[in-house]
Formats: C-alpha cells, sequence, structure tokens
C-alpha cells in the first residue's frame, strides 16, 4: 500500500467513476483501475461494489475511506511542518535562574510573536551545567556568566568550535557575535 494508492482510493470514494476520479489525479483510468485492484488484493477485501459504470464503496471501503483520509492528512501535516522558510522546531534554551526569571520573558514573548512554529525547551542552571548541555548537544544554546573558557568553545564568538560555518553565520546574523 502507498501513498498514492490511498490519492487514487480517495478520488474514485468521492466521484463514484473511474473515469472522473483518473481525470482528478491526472492519470488514466486502466492505471486506477489497476492500483485498486492491487490494493483490495494487499487487503483481502473489496473496497468497491461495482454496478454497471458506478463504484460505490462497500461496507469495507467506508471503514477503510476515514483511515486513508487520515494517513493523507497526516501526510500533508507533516509535508507542511517541515517546508518552507519559516523557522520552526523545538529551540532548548539555558539560563542561569536570574537571567530566565528577568531578562528572557520579555525577549522569548517577542521571539514568539515572530516565530511561532518554534516551541521553546527552558532548562535552568548554574553555568557550568548550561556550557555542558551545550556541548553535550542537550541545549541549542545557553545564556552563562562569565568568560567562557572552555577549549571546545570558541572565546570571541561562544560558538561551539567545530559548528558548520554556514550555521555559525546564521547564529552571528540573527544575534551579532562580537569579539572579546
Amino acid at each position: 500500500m502507498d501513498l498514492t494508492q490511498l490519492e487514487m482510493f480517495n478520488a474514485v470514494a468521492e466521484a463514484g467513476s473511474i473515469t472522473q476520479a483518473a481525470a482528478k489525479v491526472h492519470r488514466v483510468p486502466s492505471n486506477l483501475t489497476t492500483r485498486l485492484r492491487q490494493l483490495e488484493t494487499e487487503l483481502g477485501v473489496d473496497l468497491f461494489i461495482r454496478e454497471n459504470q458506478r463504484l460505490r464503496l462497500s461496507p469495507a471501503g467506508h471503514n477503510f475511506l476515514r483511515y486513508s483520509q487520515q494517513i493523507l492528512a497526516l501526510v500533508d501535516e507533516a509535508r507542511s511542518v517541515v517546508a518552507g522558510d519559516e523557522p520552526q522546531g523545538l529551540f532548548s534554551l539555558g539560563s542561569l535562574e536570574s537571567t530566565a526569571a528577568v531578562r528572557i520573558p520579555a525577549t522569548l514573548a517577542e521571539f514568539n510573536r515572530r516565530y511561532p512554529k518554534i516551541q521553546f525547551s527552558l532548562s535552568t542552571g548554574p553555568s557550568g551545567t548550561m556550557l555542558d548541555g551545550v556541548l553535550e548537544g542537550k541545549l541549542n544554546a545557553a545564556f552563562i556568566d562569565g568568560p567562557i573558557n572552555h577549549t571546545a568553545i570558541g572565546r570571541d564568538t561562544g560558538i561551539p568550535r567545530g559548528t558548520d560555518d554556514r550555521h555559525a553565520t546564521r547564529i552571528c546574523a540573527s544575534n551579532p557575535c562580537q569579539s572579546g
């Protein structure tokens, strides 16, 4: 079973006709007939009751239609989640408790307004713990105090050494990196 078969099945269920459904999915009718027969064989049931030039859903076809629609809706949702230029996903941020309480809320509120598809995960703790979280990949970034004295992190930028230059450029473009 594949997505094309599900799209064809839905089109035939909606149109009640192979010819009309074929036009909708931009295929020849014989292709739809073959693919629907393959789907029925794979499932071991007749999804349609065939009457003259019309098709109507069998009881099994009615049950299967709900699932087929849900699967295709989830595929569309998944495609829209990963498509486009708008930033999205989870951003894990670490911070000192005092910074998280006083300085971060207004900044995060503005960021959330601009980029609603980004979900934040905020962890608080001492600078060393936050720094370790960044280095271990558990945090995307962290607000810490004092100078950064760690061999794995660039002293001038605060960006982990070995970070892809293109990624570092994006970080610096959105949050200007300043030298020491």
